[in-house]
């Protein structure tokens, strides 16, 4: 955690200070989804909770994998931490008519209130005060997503779950 926490505070000064780099390559989208999947998959333990993968999808995006997929990983473990029974579905939404791919992640957690849900994305911020964590994660993958060209957000009601998503323009389709 303190590692997490560390590498954290280094990508928001690289953030504010404009020296973030990404390193963007053509890739599918699954590419980073399922490493993010199996990375977090390999430390989850819960019988109350289902963990599951809908991401065939063969759009190509331009980007940088490893910078997505610690989005996608921001956005599991923070499902995981707020899901205590249900589910928790990382998947996929080719939209070719706006020329973009959707990755979100779906939970059946706590939820999260309209106020809180326009501020999830700010830097320390937190909405589990008693939480794990520095409320860095989500700021740093709102400005990943910006910076690749996309838009973040999430769709939440208090009680019944919530879906973080990302889109990202197509670069092409894998055959």
């Amino acid at each position: 955690q303190l590692l997490q926490l560390v590498s954290d505070i280094l990508d928001t000064a690289k953030i504010e200070s404009g020296t973030l780099v990404l390193n963007k390559n053509d890739f599918t989208i699954e590419d980073p989804c399922k490493e993010a999947f199996m990375s977090v998959k390999v430390n989850f333990k819960s019988e109350n909770v289902i963990l599951q993968e809908d991401y065939k999808c063969d759009c190509i995006v331009n980007a940088d994998l490893l910078r997505i997929e610690q989005v996608i990983v921001n956005f599991l473990t923070n499902a995981i931490k707020f899901t205590k029974k249900g589910s928790i579905t990382l998947s996929t939404i080719c939209c070719p008519d706006s020329n973009t791919v959707e990755v979100s992640v779906t939970d059946t957690g706590i939820g999260i209130s309209n106020e809180d849900a326009n501020t999830v994305f700010d830097r320390f911020n937190q909405v589990d005060k008693m939480g794990r964590g520095a409320g860095l994660g989500l700021s740093i993958s709102k400005n990943i997503i910006e910076l690749s060209g996309g838009e973040i957000g999430v769709d939440s009601e208090e009680g019944k779950g919530s879906k973080f998503w990302f889109r990202l323009p197509i670069a092409g389709m894998s055959h």
